[in-house]
């Protein structure tokens, strides 16, 4: 059906309900038609009003949806930046990790090294500490045999003193009788 031949018919419906109308109440098909028109018109606008009210509701969420998806871009091409940023960040961070890692292996090579002159010097000191015992031993020995050997000569030193002495007054003593 096309649209001619449609308003036709519901032309010539409406046209016939006037009639009808008119001849029920008695009044002139006129004035019938003037209501009829009218309410028509009016019910034409309540429609169009509420299917205006439905447009704007549908254009406010149109609206709300696109400031939203434009909220949503921004947020993904802030996102994005930051990403991107952080990316620059990590390699940085790994660059700086991996010189920390070399300077970390060479201080672990010369920590080692380190380590292995003190166990040298260890070993050095237990050996300087072994010559130290043993020259201490060997000084303590000779003191003693010294004291041992001073000792007896102090002896022998002490015996001659006290012999020459008891001579030399015994020599005095004859040299002052015989003058």
């Amino acid at each position: 059906m096309n649209l001619i031949s449609t308003s036709y018919k519901l032309n010539k419906q409406i046209a016939s309900t006037i009639n009808k109308i008119s001849k029920e109440l008695g009044v002139d098909k006129t004035i019938v038609q003037h209501f009829v028109q009218a309410d028509l018109e009016r019910v034409y606008y309540d429609k169009l009003s509420i299917h205006l009210t439905k447009l704007k509701i549908l254009e406010n969420q149109f609206n709300d949806l696109n400031n939203r998806q434009n909220q949503l871009e921004q947020l993904v091409k802030t996102t994005i930046s930051q990403v991107e940023i952080t990316e620059v960040n990590i390699k940085k961070l790994e660059a700086l990790l991996k010189e920390k890692e070399v300077i970390l292996s060479e201080k672990k090579i010369g920590l080692n090294e380190l380590q292995k002159k003190l166990n040298e010097i260890n070993l050095n000191i237990g050996q300087v500490e072994k010559i130290k015992k043993t020259t201490d031993y060997k000084i303590l020995m000779k003191i003693h045999t010294v004291e041992k050997t001073s000792s007896v000569s102090f002896k022998r030193v002490g015996w001659i003193l006290t012999a020459f002495t008891i001579i030399a007054i015994i020599i005095a003593i004859i040299l002052i009788k015989t003058r």
